[in-house]
């Protein structure tokens, strides 16, 4: 979970969820691969490093 681990590491100084297309379970890439998504995308601001 890259948003988990980077908020845990105060690396981001919000972060907000947007709608995607849907939930699925059985998704397919422009590849053919699997995938499976709860249809939410979050979005994270990274803090500025000096």
């Amino acid at each position: 979970m890259l948003i988990r681990d980077l908020s845990a590491a105060g690396m981001l100084i919000s972060t907000s969820e947007i709608p995607g297309i849907g939930a699925t379970k059985s998704g397919r890439n422009g590849g053919g691969d699997p995938y499976f998504t709860d249809g939410k995308a979050v979005v994270g601001v990274l803090r500025q490093l000096p």
